[in-house]
Parts: C-alpha cells; sequence; structure tokens
C-alpha cells in the first residue's frame, strides 16, 4: 500500500507539471499509461500481456474521461487543475489497488461498471452536444468502451458475457444516437455538465445489472424483474416530465 501511495503521488506531481509546462492531454494520459504498466507489471504475480493490460484498461480509462472533463472546454486554471487532480489521482489509487487484488469486491466492481458507463454517455453527449464532434466517430468509440467494460464486468455473472456486452453496446448506441435530436444537460455547478442521456443510460445499467446478477444467484423472479426494471422507467419519466420542451415554429 506504502509503495502504491507514493507512485500515485509522483503521477499527480508529474501530471501537474506537464499540465503546467506543456497542457496535452494526450502526452498526458501516455505518460499515466506508460507509468500504469510499469507500476503494474512490477507488483503483479502474472506476467501475461493480456491480464495486466486488462488491469490496467478501467483505472486508465476513467482517470482519462475525469482529466478529459477538467480540460474540456480549455479553462481550467492550474490551482483548480491541482485541487481536482488530486482527487481524481485519489481515485486511481484505489483503482489501482483493487485491480491487482486477486479477489475483487462484487459492490465494489458494480459502482465501478456504472460509474464508467455513465461517464462515457455523459461524455459522449457533451461532445455531441456542446463541442459539436462526429456522430459516428463518438457512437463508434462508446460501443467499443461499452462493450468492454461490460465485459469484464459480466463475466462473473454469466457464460455469456460476451454476448450481453455486444446486445449492451448496441442499445447504448441506439439510446445515444436517438436522444443526441434532443440533447438536455443539467448545470448544478459551473462548468459540471450532467446529460440526460447518461442518467438514463446509467438507471437501465443499474436495471438489467440487477436482473443479471439475480439470474445468476438464482432468486431471479418476475416480480425482481420488474421491480428493477420500474426503477428504469421511472427514472425516464421523471426525466421527462422535468424537461422543459420548447417548439420553434
Amino acid at each position: 500500500k506504502k509503495l502504491l501511495i507514493i507512485y500515485n503521488l509522483a503521477l499527480f506531481a508529474f501530471l501537474v507539471a506537464l499540465f503546467y509546462f506543456v497542457g496535452n492531454l494526450a502526452l498526458m494520459m501516455l505518460v499515466a499509461a506508460a507509468a500504469d504498466l510499469i507500476f503494474i507489471r512490477s507488483v503483479v504475480l502474472t506476467k501475461k500481456p493480456l491480464l495486466i493490460l486488462a488491469r490496467l484498461f478501467r483505472p486508465l480509462l476513467i482517470l482519462g474521461l475525469l482529466e478529459s472533463y477538467l480540460l474540456l472546454f480549455n479553462k481550467v486554471g492550474l490551482i483548480a487543475f491541482t485541487t481536482v487532480n488530486l482527487i481524481f489521482i485519489s481515485l486511481h489509487t484505489w483503482l489501482i489497488y483493487h485491480e491487482i487484488q486477486s479477489e475483487k469486491n462484487s459492490i465494489t466492481e458494480n459502482v465501478l461498471s456504472l460509474g464508467l458507463i455513465f461517464l462515457i454517455a455523459n461524455l459522449a453527449a457533451i461532445g455531441v452536444g456542446q463541442l459539436n464532434w462526429p456522430v459516428e466517430i463518438v457512437l463508434a468509440i462508446a460501443w467499443i468502451l461499452n462493450f468492454l467494460i461490460v465485459s469484464i464486468w459480466a463475466q462473473k455473472l454469466t457464460a455469456r458475457s460476451e454476448i450481453f456486452a455486444t446486445v449492451w453496446a448496441l442499445l447504448i448506441v441506439e439510446i445515444i444516437w436517438i436522444l443526441s435530436n434532443w440533447l438536455v444537460f443539467y448545470q448544478p455547478v459551473n462548468r459540471l455538465f450532467i446529460s440526460q442521456i447518461s442518467l438514463i443510460i446509467t438507471a437501465l445499467g443499474y436495471s438489467l445489472g440487477g436482473i443479471l446478477i439475480h439470474q445468476k444467484n438464482k432468486t431471479l423472479s418476475r416480480s425482481v424483474a420488474a421491480e428493477y426494471l420500474s426503477v428504469s422507467g421511472l427514472v425516464f419519466i421523471v426525466l421527462m416530465i422535468l424537461t422543459r420542451w420548447t417548439i420553434s415554429l
């Protein structure tokens, strides 16, 4: 644990220095990826490249997503970057520790997977709605990332994790494509955008994930499935009701 804390503090200091002198997100992520790869390879027992990359994927992805939000509009000062990045690095430290464990906590796995699903959907909505990114590229990246995340999440829940991940990724792409025609954003604080799409997708992920967990534990029934699906339906209805709809003539 001490070695992990020292490593992440060093990574934090280096990323702040890179932001101050360079300010290039791609270079920062490249440095973080190389550092994580070296660290994970040095502390885990397995030396198989695919297993090491699998352990590297989620911590680096969530760090990259959070840093992207922070630098998205290129209006972040050094003090704000340093303060928020310290929180991100603390989360990154916890994720690295989680990934190098031989037995992963199921609750942590569920929260981590839902968090990544939310962040990807939110960034996709911001990219399309705020930054005018090409929809086709956003959908392709969203499909790939959702497939990888759910494949890892569903591995211990079902023997057909790839099929489940493929269907989930296609469903997410369709939802983003349809709802991208009327994007709605909430802004609870300055420079923090939460998209309606991301809330709907996260609620749906919670429902389907819960059903899959009950199916694995052989406790799934119609009432349990209806209870989980009603959560997604309720979130969707509330968000639609609270949305201010306008008509342009």
